[in-house]
């Protein structure tokens, strides 16, 4: 009886998931689901939407970031309805956690490309003043210098400019995406410098120049402010954890000895 109610089960199964699917699909729920997504989307304030973009996707590239917060949204409010329905909080805990992780791993994903870009920056600027001392014009001085720096990120990222100015976007334009791309003060300074000197005609060489020492200047200033604020990290891992071991290596046999009766 069992081998017959097996396959059964099997085939019912199989017959319901297959209905549900041309149903799913009859209905087309999936674009008015989106739509509907869509529009909710654009009904949040701007600033809130901002923020909710940048924690979903840091990068700012994805164009279906609503499918995201919708979805999430959605899980959660049904978890938490399942929740106090059956008691079943640990199930909620865990989305909970799970999103905290997927953001966060967007966040320090997105911080890792901030600190290469600033720690590429100074030799790039450094490449592009020699470039244009050598007499060559900014834009193809731009692009040799991404090609001969092929590997790094903001070679990576000058390329993509590059490409953006051969299909005709304008040279200011092109550089403000990437300075609010990467929403970092001494990339903003650069990009300015860049935008103004192509405008103006003027020569970049000496701005580049001096423009890289200060970066370089403020690099060492921040991982010398790092190398400070070190001591005051580690007090409290060496409370909590180093010390209180020193403390039973070392009088654990003395306790031990006094309890015993004597040394």
């Amino acid at each position: 009886m069992l081998l017959l109610l097996l396959p059964l089960i099997f085939l019912c199964t199989c017959v319901i998931s297959y209905a549900l699917l041309r149903l799913w699909q009859w209905l087309n729920i999936l674009p008015r689901l989106d739509r509907l997504s869509e529009q909710c989307w654009r009904r949040i304030p701007g600033q809130f939407r901002r923020r909710l973009g940048y924690l979903f996707d840091s990068e700012g590239r994805s164009p279906t970031v609503h499918r995201f917060v919708s979805s999430w949204t959605l899980v959660l409010v049904s978890s938490s309805v399942l929740a106090v329905m059956t008691g079943l909080g640990m199930l909620l805990l865990a989305l909970v956690l799970l999103l905290l992780f997927q953001i966060s791993r967007n966040q320090n994903r997105f911080a890792r490309k901030q600190r290469q870009i600033k720690m590429e920056l100074p030799d790039f600027c450094d490449l592009l003043a020699m470039m244009i001392a050598a007499g060559i014009p900014l834009i193809p001085a731009m692009s040799r210098v991404s090609e001969a720096c092929q590997g790094g990120l903001l070679a990576a990222e000058v390329s993509r400019v590059n490409h953006q100015l051969r299909q005709g976007t304008p040279f200011s334009e092109a550089l403000n995406r990437l300075a609010d791309f990467y929403r970092l003060p001494l990339l903003s300074e650069w990009t300015g410098l860049l935008i103004q000197g192509h405008q103006q005609g003027s020569s970049l060489v000496t701005t580049l120049r001096f423009h890289s020492l200060q970066m370089r200047q403020q690099l060492l200033n921040e991982a010398e402010k790092k190398a400070q604020e070190a001591p005051v990290k580690l007090l409290f891992p060496l409370m909590t954890c180093f010390f209180p071991v020193n403390f039973l290596v070392i009088l654990g046999p003395i306790v031990l000895q006094i309890s015993e009766g004597g040394f």
